[in-house]
């Protein structure tokens, strides 16, 4: 039994009434043979979620960032159309992925994602390394990502209305603004396991890990720099331009970053589950495998326990 949890759970997760769930925690918990459990996966999701492509644009991106968090693998039937219809339409052509947008501009935190889906799903095309170079050449000086088209209250307005992208990018040189808190984290969601890959831009991750943590870890409010999560601290399941305090934490983690000026929030973390182990799903956001499936916040969750066994084994 992992330490930091109250009581066992891997039996709850390994029930077979969610066969990805059931996947993922053969595969990245138990590290054992997940052959059978993974085809099982693939029936289930293709049978219950394959359906849910055929929307709008941003629709299709959420559901493919989906597929990826469950393990779907590029060359499912299923899955190649759906990244053929994500590159035909949101892909620019050199840089990274724009939303439903007019005109079509790439996004930092938007690209970060899909890229870092596209990685996970073990797709190898061009549109990788071209998203991760200019990923790289947007940084910003203080070691962050900011880059969005779409600025402030009035942007959203008209962006609702009309489709159309504001004066974000008016914004990006101006260095009295700090980068984004969730642009920075998706980025770095997918340059971590390029670099591991690929064997390039450490010193771009390193520099990004360090904005990172000065950011969040010496916020005096912890709504500053998060425009969709109301509150990081809340776990919800991010996969598309969102993130969390314990997604960063897995980041940090990952990078052997977790020094002890940032165990009180991983203690925070530790905290949330209730006594039987169990973590739950804190907030209502848009960019989660929950709002994708339409699950409400509030009750225990797989999910979300899943993340935390993840970040408690590193």
């Amino acid at each position: 039994m992992n330490p930091y949890f109250k009581q066992p759970v891997i039996d709850w997760l390994l029930e077979k009434n969610n066969p990805i769930i059931r996947n993922l925690t053969i595969t990245e918990i138990l590290h054992e043979d997940y052959s059978v459990s993974y085809e099982e996966a693939v029936s289930y999701f293709e049978k219950t979620f394959s359906d849910k492509s055929h929307k709008s644009l941003n629709s299709t991106i959420h559901y493919f960032t989906f597929a990826a968090e469950s393990a779907m693998r590029a060359d499912e039937k299923f899955i190649q159309p759906v990244i053929n219809k994500i590159i035909e339409k949101s892909f620019v052509e050199g840089k990274g992925f724009s939303p439903e947008w007019k005109p079509k501009t790439p996004c930092a935190g938007w690209t970060g994602s899909i890229l870092k889906s596209l990685i996970k799903s073990g797709y190898c095309g061009e549109e990788i390394h071209s998203c991760a170079e200019w990923l790289i050449s947007i940084q910003r000086r203080d070691g962050g990502w900011f880059y969005s088209p779409v600025a402030g209250f009035k942007d959203s307005i008209k962006l609702y209305f009309s489709g159309k992208t504001g004066k974000g990018l008016q914004r990006e040189d101006d260095e009295k603004l700090s980068s984004s808190i969730i642009s920075t984290a998706c980025v770095l969601g997918a340059l971590i396991p390029y670099k591991n890959i690929y064997n390039k831009y450490h010193l771009e991750v390193k520099k990004g890990i360090k904005y990172l943590k000065n950011s969040v870890f010496t916020l005096k409010n912890e709504h500053r720099g998060i425009y969709c999560n109301d509150d990081f601290s809340k776990i919800i399941y991010p996969v598309l331009s969102q993130t969390d305090l314990l997604s960063i934490l897995k980041l940090l983690a990952e990078e052997n970053q977790l020094n002890n000026g940032i165990i009180p929030y991983f203690n925070k973390i530790v905290s949330k589950q209730n006594s039987s182990g169990k973590f739950s799903l804190e907030a209502d956001s848009h960019g989660t495998i929950h709002s994708l499936l339409g699950i409400k916040k509030g009750k225990p969750d797989k999910w979300c326990t899943l993340n935390a066994y993840r970040l408690f084994s590193i």
